[in-house]
């Protein structure tokens, strides 16, 4: 999966115009690596492979950018986002049973697959020096299946900094 992403971080910038890429790494609440692609017209979509609860999920978001005081600060943005996440997760059992007077623990690790859906809210900032990108995100989401039937996370904050391929101009 790492290897598909370095790809098209690679050749989607050849083959397009007006369109602006970047890769990255997200750290928070899912923590991974962070693929983002955009245009001029404020849209983009964001692809994450990320690290939570033991397992990997593979999230993928559209998300609208707004550019924000603009009249002060340069390539700074506000988004908004809508997606979907699979991937699984694993966590850890711990069971007791009794026999008579004897205690018997036993403890395993189960992985099961969640499948959900995803919000984003937040602000990035692309730098014009230099090929980097900055954001800061709040991504509410939840999910069927996992440990429970049905799960609701609404902590999911994370930053992130992404190398920008070719970077739009405002």
């Amino acid at each position: 999966m790492i290897k598909i992403l370095i790809a098209l971080a690679l050749l989607i910038p050849a083959l397009s115009f007006g369109q602006s890429t970047s890769l990255g790494l997200r750290a928070g609440g899912t923590s991974g690596l962070s693929y983002n692609y955009f245009d001029q017209d404020g849209y983009g979509i964001e692809l994450i492979l990320g690290s939570k609860d033991g397992g990997m999920r593979f999230t993928g978001l559209i998300k609208n950018y707004k550019p924000v005081l603009t009249d002060r600060v340069a390539n700074l943005f506000v988004y908004t986002g809508l997606g979907a996440h699979s991937g699984f997760i694993s966590y850890k059992v711990h069971e007791y049973e009794k026999i008579g007077d004897l205690y018997f623990f036993e403890k395993y690790r189960i992985t099961k697959p969640v499948v959900g859906g995803d919000f984003a809210l937040g602000a990035e900032y692309r730098f014009e020096s230099i090929p980097v990108s900055m954001s800061f995100d709040y991504k509410p989401y939840f999910e069927f299946f996992g440990k429970r039937t049905f799960r609701v996370d609404l902590w999911d904050f994370a930053f992130s900094i992404r190398y920008v391929f070719n970077n739009l101009k405002s």
